[in-house]
């Protein structure tokens, strides 16, 4: 299944004026997928770049009967504030045709909605493309993200060293040596 979080609506407010929001998927009791937060906003927009998109296979090695989406508020200092949730359910995901879906979100005690605010989603079945297309660009992502050298869990870009012609001529390599 191709499953795009599209955007939230009229999220309540976690800190001052507004929230970081980002949207956690769950399938049972495994994080299957996580968007990044979006800065400053109760109404966030988010987009493959943001990680929006993600595909879940609904295999019989996975017997969880709904898909459940946490919305949070994302805090460097603290505990990353819940703003509600909702879910979907197997056969719902199965039958989608990928269009916009807007679902109230639930607080945390399960039952009473959260204000006006809502979480729009689209979900269909994937095709071969969307397949190819969603896991070259995760592919991508990660080696984007990881292009450069770890040190305590800080990644840190490579360092190129240009000669006085403007050419690359060196790089530190992953155990900080410079090599031609």
């Amino acid at each position: 299944v191709l499953i795009e979080i599209v955007s939230g609506m009229h999220l309540p407010v976690a800190d001052r004026k507004s929230s970081d929001p980002f949207v956690v998927v769950s399938f049972g009791n495994t994080e299957i997928h996580r968007t990044h937060y979006v800065q400053k906003t109760t109404n966030p927009i988010w987009t493959l770049e943001k990680r929006s998109l993600f595909l879940l296979e609904l295999g019989p090695s996975n017997p969880a009967k709904e898909l459940v989406f946490t919305v949070r508020d994302y805090d460097s200092l603290t505990k990353n504030d819940f703003l509600g949730q909702t879910s979907v359910d197997r056969a719902t995901l199965v039958e989608g045709s990928g269009k916009r879906i807007e679902k109230q979100l639930i607080a945390e005690d399960g039952n009473t909605p959260v204000n006006n605010a809502r979480l729009v989603l689209r979900y269909r079945m994937a095709s071969k493309t969307d397949v190819s297309f969603v896991k070259q660009y995760m592919l991508d992502e990660k080696s984007k993200s990881s292009t450069g050298v770890a040190i305590n869990q800080t990644i840190v870009p490579l360092l190129t060293i240009k000669s006085p012609r403007g050419k690359d001529t060196r790089q530190v390599d992953d155990n900080l040596q410079v090599t031609a």
